[in-house]
């Protein structure tokens, strides 16, 4: 039990730091002072993360302009505090949703580019979901249920006034199944929305990104942007950025949810080519 409570709270800590620390666990037992006993045990192993959600030196990462250093200056530089890395390793520890959840975001950030932003895309929404279940909302396209319902109900009118031979093999009954769920927000709605309950504007690149994450869990890797350029080179290139620009969203998400408020590592700009961010920083306050 004991060497259960040390796994799952170093997930939590190989989250923050970027790396998880995993080959081998020593177990020590004491009784009234004195050692024991101890168990050497084997364990799954460690995982080294590409990239870690946040610093506390941000200096070494780039060279900023002074509007951004001032910036910095004045909204204060600081690691994430014990009370945080508390909350995080407790959810960790009481929940095998939330122990999944972190393993398979360190995991995503240890793979290739080719599986990275699929595995980013089920960690975003299985959080959103989680947020959303905590903050009790749901975004839907009709607010009131009496007006869906009556709206609805005139829709099954028109259909209903259709003979059978207007439909294909189950065709009425696949219109009507989309009908009964039309006022369900769009997937890119529920992405979007836990960002707007920690008050987060999304800027449109991230807004795309989220709209690709639907590509990525059906298997596809790679989306066309130019037609008219070297397709392989261009794709590559775009997937890393939505690749960066996921797993940001993921950081901040993540970093909310255990109470966080500060200034985080914005990783499109620190590793991407400078001409798609020249409008970015290498930081952003949330």
């Amino acid at each position: 039990m004991f060497q259960e409570l040390c796994y799952r709270s170093s997930i939590g800590i190989g989250y923050i730091i970027g790396h998880f620390h995993n080959d081998y666990a020593i177990t020590v037992k004491y009784r009234k002072g004195k050692i024991v006993g101890w168990k050497y045990s084997k364990t799954r192993g460690s995982i080294k993360s590409y990239y870690k959600p946040l610093t506390a030196d941000y200096q070494s990462y780039f060279a900023f302009s002074k509007q951004e250093k001032d910036q910095i200056s004045e909204s204060g530089i600081k690691q994430i505090s014990q009370e945080s890395t508390n909350i995080l390793c407790s959810m960790i520890v009481k929940s095998s949703r939330f122990q999944v959840l972190f393993l398979l975001l360190l995991e995503s950030m240890n793979g290739s580019l080719i599986s990275n932003p699929s595995l980013l895309s089920v960690v975003l929404e299985e959080l959103s979901s989680i947020l959303l279940e905590s903050a009790e909302k749901e975004p839907q396209p009709i607010k009131e249920k009496r007006d869906f319902k009556e709206i609805k109900g005139k829709i099954f009118e028109i259909i209903n006034s259709y003979d059978d031979e207007y439909f294909s093999k189950d065709g009425r009954k696949i219109i009507e199944t989309k009908i009964n769920n039309m006022n369900s927000p769009t997937n890119s709605s529920k992405l979007s929305m836990p960002f707007a309950v920690y008050d987060i504007s999304l800027t449109d690149n991230e807004l795309d990104a989220l709209k690709q994450r639907n590509k990525f869990l059906h298997g596809e890797t790679y989306h066309r942007i130019n037609k008219d350029e070297n397709r392989e080179e261009i794709e590559n290139i775009d997937l890393f950025k939505t690749m960066l620009r996921l797993y940001h969203l993921t950081s901040i998400l993540t970093l909310k949810l255990i109470g966080y408020s500060g200034i985080i590592l914005n990783h499109v700009k620190v590793h991407a080519n400078p001409k798609f961010t020249k409008n970015e920083f290498i930081y952003r306050k949330i």
